[in-house]
């Protein structure tokens, strides 16, 4: 149910935009996370490498604030200790972001992302557990705040590199117990990104208005 739920929210979202006649940007984004949680009272754990990967559009990218949203997959979770016993927490995650571009050249930018995601449990697991442990005390949901720097560079005019760097930050405490325990982590990613603006249909309101401005040019 909640794969089919991220699978219906992505088409629903690719066909607004591709119906729409303004410039946006779109593309896929991967990477690794590495993932830890915050218990209190204090327990010590290390950190866990999982992976992140999925889609996003940008809109008002030509801004100096534009908007994005995306669905992705996070591994989140966590490693004991001294120990290669790791807790595996896998999320599906939707993603409301503000992007800052704070420096900006004709074929590259600087800029900071901040917002922040409603996370779903896609996969609850152990790894290198002598035996099963009891999964059923994590939730299946989490809220996160996201926030952090990129650089965006132009391959073509419709295509660029981005690499990202993100700190993330459960707002949710993800056990079902009287422990308070917070995930967090620091994404680090790539993403290829494509522009509308090559498909950009020109409407008769801006060829008029292009042609006027032409004339009072001439």
């Amino acid at each position: 149910m909640r794969h089919l739920l991220l699978i219906c929210w992505i088409s629903f979202l690719t066909a607004t935009v591709v119906g729409d006649d303004f410039v946006y940007n779109y593309g896929i984004e991967g990477g690794v996370n590495f993932s830890n949680v915050s218990v209190s009272p204090n327990a010590n754990t290390d950190n866990k490498l999982g992976g992140v990967g999925g889609l996003y559009w940008e809109f008002f990218p030509s801004d100096l604030f534009s908007v994005l949203t995306g669905g992705y997959l996070v591994g989140k979770g966590y490693s004991e200790e001294s120990s290669n016993r790791r807790v595996v927490l896998n999320y599906g995650q939707l993603r409301f972001l503000g992007r800052v571009s704070f420096y900006r050249t004709q074929s590259s930018r600087f800029f900071l992302d901040f917002g922040g995601g409603g996370d779903f449990i896609i996969q609850k697991g152990t790894q290198n557990f002598t035996s099963p442990a009891n999964l059923d005390l994590f939730k299946n949901y989490d809220a996160s705040l996201l926030g952090g720097l990129g650089y965006e560079m132009g391959i073509t005019e419709e295509i660029t590199l981005d690499f990202n760097i993100k700190y993330h930050y459960g707002l949710i405490n993800i056990l079902d117990t009287t422990t308070t325990t917070h995930s967090h982590g620091i994404m680090v990613t790539t993403a290829v990104q494509f522009s509308s603006k090559k498909v950009h249909v020109i409407s008769t309101e801006e060829r008029a208005r292009d042609f006027l401005n032409q004339k009072k040019i001439d």
